[in-house]
């Protein structure tokens, strides 16, 4: 093999090196809301290689995490709210939970038209909802769900 092959051959390893390394790249986000009182809770939404991950944190550092929904469209939101109880309430299209605490946990919930809407965390950062209206894509031209029905748009 002369040398101007065994360049050529190196050149293409390199070449190929930088591809895949360039492809397992994490180009992930993290949008980090405000502290929310009472609860003493700091909420995240980010995605990390191809996951959407909804993460909670308490002031004693205990960490809850769940998977979301994976990302597909610029306008997909993970909601806030305060509901009935004075808890912090999450509507995403993977679903609904309360935030409880002594232990920090998410409860599966069923949302209802007493929760407030506090902001939404979306792919440019979280707004409050003085900001962002209360408002979710819906997805696959299938019909709202019931529970807060009005918030469903075809496109926020």
């Amino acid at each position: 093999m002369n040398l101007n092959n065994v360049v050529r051959l190196i050149l293409l390893a390199l070449v190929l090196l930088g591809v895949v390394s360039f492809c397992t790249l994490d180009f992930g986000y993290w949008e980090s809301s405000a502290e929310y009182e009472p609860d003493e809770l700091t909420v995240t939404v980010g995605r990390s290689g191809g996951s959407r991950i909804l993460k909670l944190v308490d002031r004693q550092g205990a960490l809850v995490e769940v998977s979301l929904l994976t990302e597909w469209g610029p306008d997909l939101r993970t909601n806030l709210y305060r509901t009935e109880d004075g808890k912090l309430g999450i509507i995403d299209f993977a679903g609904a939970w309360k935030v409880l605490q002594a232990p920090l946990r998410l409860e599966r919930a069923k949302p209802s038209d007493h929760w407030d809407y506090v902001g939404t965390f979306m792919r440019d950062g979280y707004a409050p909802a003085s900001q962002a209206k209360e408002c979710m894509d819906i997805l696959l031209d299938e019909p709202p769900p019931p529970d807060r029905s009005e918030m469903y748009r075809r496109r926020c």
